[in-house]
């Protein structure tokens, strides 16, 4: 069942929303605080986050630059708004937010934003998921491997990775040897494609 996740910390909204989008079909998640949120975030199913903006502590737009940008792929995010709001929105959506509903709205129109980002992140969940499962893997590297791996991915030959970090030809040769075998692959083919699914090089 599609998820919807509601984060606000009025206790009348969060029941309204939630039963609003049952209603529809969805499956509700309700947060008091973004803070409870960001902390769950990671083990959390994809879906498609009802935020607003005014919460104490962290408010709403603090959320959406605490959300590391791996996770905010997973979460399409709507920012609820009061008229005085709308500026901040508008900035949010600088930073990664795909739609906003200013208050009051209609039901309605809720649920059109909800249908068609849940439409959008369907077609996007498998590219979702393949970053993921590539940066699992290169968060296996040490640091010194995964600079051998963008510098070799660049084109760059063993004897200028030494140079640029200081290090012996040897120790570049080790290194992309160490990088190969946590990657779990044969060739620095297979391990840029890792690298570019992962966003680690572009």
């Amino acid at each position: 069942m599609r998820s919807v996740y509601v984060v606000d910390d009025d206790a009348s909204i969060r029941r309204s929303t939630a039963f609003l989008v049952r209603s529809a079909g969805y499956l509700p998640r309700a947060f008091t605080s973004s803070a409870d949120f960001l902390n769950e975030a990671p083990h959390l199913a994809p879906g498609v986050l009802l935020l607003d903006v005014r919460m104490p502590e962290i408010d709403g737009f603090g959320l959406v630059e605490s959300l590391p940008a791996p996770l905010g792929d997973r979460f399409p995010i709507v920012m609820i708004t009061g008229h005085g709001d709308l500026a901040t929105a508008v900035q949010a959506m600088r930073h990664g937010v795909r739609d906003f509903l200013e208050k009051p709205y209609e039901d309605h129109e809720l649920l059109d934003v909800v249908a068609r980002l849940w439409d959008e992140l369907d077609l996007q969940l498998p590219l979702i998921e393949l970053r993921a499962a590539a940066s699992e893997q290169i968060d296996r590297l040490a640091d010194r491997e995964r600079d051998v791996l963008i510098l070799l991915s660049a084109g760059k030959m063993n004897k200028v990775v030494a140079h640029e970090l200081a290090i012996s030809v040897r120790t570049v040769e080790m290194h992309r040897a160490q990088m190969l075998e946590r990657l779990g692959v044969r060739t620095l083919a297979e391990a840029t494609r890792l690298a570019f699914a992962a966003g680690l090089i572009r």
